[in-house]
């Protein structure tokens, strides 16, 4: 290793710090370590030799970017480049660019030197480090991304090898990106913003992998960082305030247990998502790979979306609203998918970010009620066990007949593309619900899908027969956000938040272990399996999407209509109607198909049309024949063929031109001589 070169370097520093003739050279020549490949001539990472020095690259003026490529008088050194001004989160300082959270020669401000024996930690002078960050020298550093000290003080990676996760390796994981010899976090890095080398502005900050001079995404401004006040423990709850003496942030407070969360060193992770902590601490992701319901892999399970290297819920992720990289501006949530000042669809506004306070360990009952150690929330209230019919998965309560990572049974997450219906997985919702998204849910009564996907009731109001309202109707009870039958409800069972206990079900107004008039035991239901369309003719024997129960017995109907039909399957909305239908609904005459905005297509024949697939996304249970004939594809018509790819992965109708027309314009319009005409689907 290094340890010779490090001693080294702690001396050439000391004689900087005391302003001595050690050397002609700037102190940061020596003393600043960025992560980064050694240059050859034994010198360590980050460092290059040049003329029997080592000498940062980076940063320093007379060897800007490489050897003796010596900036002009009144510029820097700035990422390698000379230049006016420092970007990547620097300021400068004479003839140099300094980190002032770290320098201990420019600590807080340009010339302000930290005494000996002390530290630079977040701006300020101190005798020790937090947040953490272990003092190695005369300075805090993170061993878990530091390659001069990488795991612990002096132990100095190799020449072409990274710090990562406090292991030398020759790739980065855990979700970063390996730019200039250094493990970084391209969503927030000002010096490598949404990708590497793309160094931030002098004033800039990096957020949500975008420079600007605000941070996004309910991410909040301190110093030049964009930093999540919620669980760092360098600015727990705000700008400043560090967590020390072994707490941990959790829910913007300093504390010594996580609320809902797993404590992994010095922070507090979600292991079903974190890639640094995949499933329980220390279990790093590899390069390329994602956490998704506590597995790495290359693809995302459980609902989340893949967003750069990590899995996020497009619903609810400030920073990935509603797709990757829509990030939400200074002071607004994300909520169903939107950006906005108020939260919709139940949620409630807490630090920042749109929770239900239902389920939510860190907000349970109300904003920052967080539950202790071994607690779930349930039902807004913190206990042992989980109650109104939810299961306790990895210190969560979850519907495991909806929840895509836990869909029937704890850790049994659905794979991208599929829904959690009746508690399993599948292409398409049963048993009444609707598809929104990638979640199935009861159109009548979700507030976040009133009536229609996407359509989230607002703050107050209720979702009553898919309508939002301020009262309920029917004979259901405004309990919150939702509209409940308090004679059947686990969760309010004869009055609102009288939660059943485990194992208990809710039988007109009251819990109980067992059913009366005629209704049968279906989970924590009661049920009549004559008619109900979850449970028809048995338990769990859950209806197709359309098909009514009747009489114990799911009724077979026809899958097309007249109108733009949602298909089941692709990411984004594409819809499919006829010009007419015959067959009892199973044969479409001259179909068109619209994606995301944009209507008018008309399929066409090619040799990877799949028309089972297409069948299936319309809700029948497979393909019997197709027909070809000439239609007309001149604007505002087009042309298309069946693929997997370009706008999105899952199966779809593609542009015949470039594949791409999710919200564009079709850009093919021939006489479409082999168009269909027909399709019949059983």
């Amino acid at each position: 290793m290094y340890t010779t070169w490090l001693r080294g370097l702690v001396t050439v520093g000391a004689c900087a710090a005391l302003a001595a003739a050690c050397s002609s050279e700037p102190a940061q020549t020596l003393t600043t370590t960025v992560g980064g490949t050694g240059g050859g001539g034994g010198c360590p990472p980050g460092l290059n030799d040049c003329s029997g020095k080592c000498v940062q690259t980076q940063l320093d003026p007379q060897n800007c970017g490489s050897c003796a490529a010596a900036c002009p008088q009144g510029q820097v050194c700035s990422l390698g480049q000379c230049s006016l001004e420092c970007g990547g989160g620097t300021t400068k300082c004479g003839a140099v660019c300094a980190d002032t959270k770290v320098d201990p020669q420019n600590c807080g401000a340009c010339g302000n030197g930290c005494a000996p024996g002390e530290v630079c930690y977040e701006g300020g002078c101190a005798t020790g480090c937090a947040g953490g960050t272990v003092k190695c020298g005369s300075k805090c550093v993170d061993p878990m991304l530091d390659p001069l000290n990488c795991g612990a003080c002096g132990n100095g990676c190799a020449p072409g090898e990274v710090c990562s996760q406090g292991q030398c390796a020759l790739d980065c994981g855990g979700g970063t990106t390996k730019c200039a010899g250094a493990c970084v976090d391209t969503e927030l890095d000002p010096a490598h913003c949404g990708g590497c080398n793309n160094a931030c502005g002098s004033g800039e900050v990096c957020s949500a992998g975008k420079c600007g001079l605000v941070c996004l995404g309910g991410a909040v401004k301190c110093g030049n960082s964009c930093v999540d006040t919620k669980i760092d423990p360098s600015n727990c709850g705000g700008c400043g305030v560090v967590c020390s003496g072994g707490l941990l942030c959790s829910a913007g407070q300093c504390q010594l247990e996580c609320g809902g969360a797993t404590k992994c060193g010095s922070s507090c992770v979600d292991t079903e998502i974190d890639p640094k902590n995949c499933g329980g601490c220390g279990i790093v992701c590899g390069p390329g790979e994602v956490c998704s319901a506590e597995k790495c892999g290359i693809n995302y399970m459980g609902g989340t979306t893949k967003c750069g290297g990590k899995c996020v819920d497009a619903q609810f992720d400030p920073q990935n609203c509603g797709a990757c990289g829509k990030a939400c501006a200074g002071g607004q949530v994300c909520s169903a998918e939107q950006c906005g000042l108020q939260c919709a669809g139940g949620t409630t506004k807490c630090a920042g970010a749109c929770v239900d306070t239902q389920l939510d360990p860190q907000n349970c009952g109300s904003c920052g009620s967080v539950c202790a150690g071994g607690q779930v929330c349930s039902a807004g209230q913190c206990g042992l066990q989980c109650a109104g019919g939810t299961t306790e998965c990895a210190g969560a309560c979850v519907d495991v007949k909806t929840d895509l990572g836990n869909c029937g049974s704890c850790g049994a997450a659905c794979a991208p593309g599929q829904v959690c219906s009746a508690g399993q997985c599948g292409l398409q919702c049963v048993g009444g619900s609707t598809k929104c998204g990638n979640v199935c849910v009861d159109v009548k009564t979700d507030p976040q899908n009133c009536g229609s996907c996407g359509a989230a009731c607002a703050q107050g109001q209720a979702c009553s027969a898919g309508l939002c309202a301020l009262v309920c109707a029917g004979g259901t009870t405004k309990c919150g956000s939702k509209c409940v039958d308090l004679q059947v409800d686990p969760a309010n069972c004869g009055s609102c938040g009288n939660a059943c206990p485990q194992g208990q079900l809710c039988a007109q107004g009251q819990c109980t272990l067992v059913c009366g008039g005629g209704l049968t035991k279906c989970g924590n239901e009661c049920v009549d399996l004559q008619s109900n369309l979850k449970h028809c003719g048995a338990c769990n024997a859950a209806c197709g999407n359309g098909e009514p129960c009747q009489g114990g017995k799911c009724v077979l109907q026809g899958c097309f209509s007249t109108q733009y039909k949602q298909q089941i399957g692709p990411q984004k909305p594409q819809y499919t109607k006829c010009e007419s239908v015959t067959n009892g609904g199973y044969t479409c005459i001259n179909p068109l198909i619209q994606y995301g905005n944009v209507p008018n297509g008309v399929p066409h024949n090619h040799g990877n049309n799949n028309y089972p697939q297409w069948c299936q996304q319309m809700g029948c249970k497979g393909y019997s024949s197709v027909k070809y004939g000439s239609r007309s594809c001149a604007p505002p018509y087009g042309q298309l063929f069946w693929c997997s790819g370009y706008d999105e992965n899952a199966p779809h109708w593609c542009d015949w031109s470039d594949g791409y027309w999710y919200n564009q314009s079709l850009d093919y319009h021939p006489s479409c001589p082999e168009a269909i005409v027909e399709i019949t689907c059983n």
